[in-house]
């Protein structure tokens, strides 16, 4: 399971999800079937609609063939957990939040296997030297995570603050560490028409339509598209890092710069990007190896999704430009983080 719910109640969890309605009187209307245009089934079709016609618009239908199957099904399964949790603080039913429950562990099971489907279809095409493809459905499919964030918007439901946050972080994680632009043999820019970002309204009141931006994301001083969902990432994924590393700045880090420096680095590793330590060495003050660990070991509880701590030998790899663990095994590290 990707979120560990063993300490919390079925009704815990329930207010875990209650805590992300941003108007309560207006998401139970999304939820009431007689409710002209706000019913969440019509909600769901809505968005379906729009990525059809976004996938006729920008030429997308060779890297969308078969994905929006995988998508509209997530979109219609978080529905259906928000829907038994409506209905639990409705009549104050425990069968509805025995079924809420059942709902989200099934839907966290089947999402870890769907992501891994969509994945191997991506390697696939990098085995076949389909390197441009594989680039394209990539940011599609990432590009799906934040078209559902801000559509489900028009049920007053704020993702970002919902338990099914840090499953949508998880598959954005995986499909980014699917293939690196960098480590892949292409020449040319590759603009992919994903850059070609739908845009939403943010209330389910009045009529629901779309606008295309038509966006250039591309550094023109870089070979590497720029993709919107990988940046809003990116930014959220570096306040989690220094939360954890806030913590221990004043206590571990000698200067700004290799704060800084080690911070980056935690960033670009949690992000799935490659990462390159070489010629990195980071000194840090006398004393503070034991906190620093403990907080390394926290961050991976929240950061390291895809891979059990123990077997992460990726995120010792980065542990090791701290001078003081440059020359610790990988079991080493993980006794020091655990202890």
């Amino acid at each position: 399971m990707i979120n560990d719910y063993s300490n919390l109640s079925e009704r815990d969890i329930a207010k875990l999800f209650n805590s992300s309605i941003k108007t309560y009187p207006l998401f139970a209307k999304s939820m009431e079937e007689k409710t002209d245009k706000r019913y969440h089934s019509n909600l769901i079709e809505h968005w379906k609609g729009l990525e059809e016609k976004r996938i006729e618009l920008c030429n997308l239908q060779d890297v969308s063939k078969g994905v929006l199957v995988y998508f509209h099904s997530f979109y219609t399964r978080i529905f259906r957990v928000y829907y038994y949790m409506h209905q639990y603080y409705r009549s104050n039913s425990s069968s509805s939040l025995t079924r809420m429950n059942i709902e989200r562990c099934r839907f966290e099971n089947d999402f870890i296997k769907s992501i891994k489907n969509l994945i191997d279809a991506i390697n696939n095409c990098v085995l076949s030297g389909k390197y441009e493809k594989a680039i394209r459905i990539k940011n599609y499919e990432i590009s799906l995570f934040r078209s559902i964030e801000v559509h489900i918007s028009n049920a007053h439901i704020d993702l970002n603050k919902s338990p099914f946050y840090a499953v949508f972080n998880y598959g954005r994680r995986e499909l980014g560490r699917s293939i690196n632009i960098q480590e892949v043999d292409i020449s040319s820019r590759i603009i992919s028409s994903v850059d070609k970002e739908m845009i939403y309204p943010d209330s389910i009141n009045g009529e629901l339509e779309k606008t295309i931006g038509n966006k250039n994301l591309v550094d023109d001083n870089s070979s590497r598209p720029v993709d919107l969902a990988s940046e809003t990432l990116t930014l959220k994924t570096k306040k989690s890092v220094e939360s954890y590393l806030s913590v221990i700045k004043d206590y571990a880090f000698i200067n700004d710069k290799d704060y800084d420096t080690y911070s980056n680095l935690l960033v670009q590793f949690f992000q799935g990007d490659k990462v390159e330590t070489k010629g990195i060495s980071i000194r840090l003050k006398r004393n503070s190896k034991t906190k620093v660990m403990r907080q390394h070991n926290l961050m991976h509880q929240e950061l390291g999704l895809t891979e059990n701590l123990r077997s992460d030998i990726g995120y010792t790899e980065i542990i090791k430009v701290l001078q003081v663990c440059s020359n610790l095994t990988h079991l080493q590290i993980y006794d020091a983080m655990t202890k």
